[in-house]
């Protein structure tokens, strides 16, 4: 049996779709923090996440959860970014 891949996004508004498809996926779970709110149970979250689904929209999104070097840092088990939307001003790419 494989360990599940965990997917760590925000709570800012996404298709219903993504989430409806990950869901058909057995080995993939996903977990969804609020922005804002408590800041230490989205870091709990994004400490354990494989996949960090990231929103582009970087009016929306705090700095605090966009995806740079400090970030990834505090994601030892990170092995991928993506990012929903036009863009990706919310990554950066070189960390």
């Amino acid at each position: 049996m494989t360990q599940a891949k965990r997917v760590v996004r925000s709570d800012l508004w996404l298709n219903p779709v993504f989430d409806a498809r990950l869901a058909q996926e057995q080995d993939i779970s996903l977990g969804v923090f609020p922005v804002r709110g408590n800041p230490a149970a989205a870091w709990d979250m994004l400490a354990g996440a494989h996949v960090y689904h990231v929103s582009a929209a970087k009016d929306e999104l705090p700095q605090e959860w966009f995806a740079t070097g400090e970030l990834i840092a505090r994601c030892p088990r990170l092995f991928c970014v993506s990012s929903s939307g036009a863009g990706y001003d919310t990554v950066d790419v070189p960390a």
